[in-house]
């Protein structure tokens, strides 16, 4: 059969990753919803207009991957997904943050949505550098090889310069071999 093959794995993980994103971003856009004070200001109609875009996507992609279960999809796929998850993951957390420290709104900002956020933002960033780490071991011989190169460049940088030799030319040249 021809075609893209989707692995569970990829499907369970970016799956999670969504349900994870949609309680970063229903925060963000709940408090939006919830403070008439700043719906005016295009700073936070952007951001709340950000994260329901997002929201959209990164459901998709889970629904789009259940679509394509009848193919391949490269080894680095799960790991792609989960770095791009965690990037749009900080995002989110930061802008759902900027909303909830809004100044407009101070009165009615739950201390356990701001905590959720900060929260948020780690775990986006650790999703990140985790997803960084799944491409790296794919793909290890390369990985290995980039670093023994890089090696090799900075140890011939550190190596002494050779000793310069002298040019051989006809007028420094000697005759050794006497025969008697």
């Amino acid at each position: 059969m021809s075609g893209v093959q989707v692995d569970y794995k990829l499907i369970g993980i970016t799956t999670i990753l969504g349900v994870i994103y949609t309680a970063i971003a229903s925060v963000g856009i709940k408090r939006f919803n919830e403070c008439k004070e700043i719906q005016g200001i295009s700073k936070y109609a952007n951001r709340k207009m950000f994260l329901s875009h997002t929201l959209t996507g990164l459901l998709a992609i889970p629904i789009a991957f259940i679509v394509l279960k009848f193919g391949s999809v490269t080894p680095n796929a799960t790991g792609f997904m989960v770095m791009l998850s965690g990037v749009l993951g900080i995002i989110a957390s930061v802008f759902a943050f900027q909303i909830q420290k809004a100044a407009e709104c101070t009165k009615t900002a739950k201390t356990s949505d701001k905590n959720f956020t900060i929260f948020a933002i780690t775990a986006a960033v650790l999703m990140t550098l985790g997803g960084i780490g799944m491409i790296a071991m794919t793909n290890k011989d390369k990985l290995l090889a980039a670093r023994n190169y890089a090696k090799s460049k900075y140890n011939a940088m550190r190596a002494p310069a050779p000793a310069p030799v002298a040019n051989a030319s006809a007028t420094n040249l000697t005759n050794t071999n006497t025969r008697p």
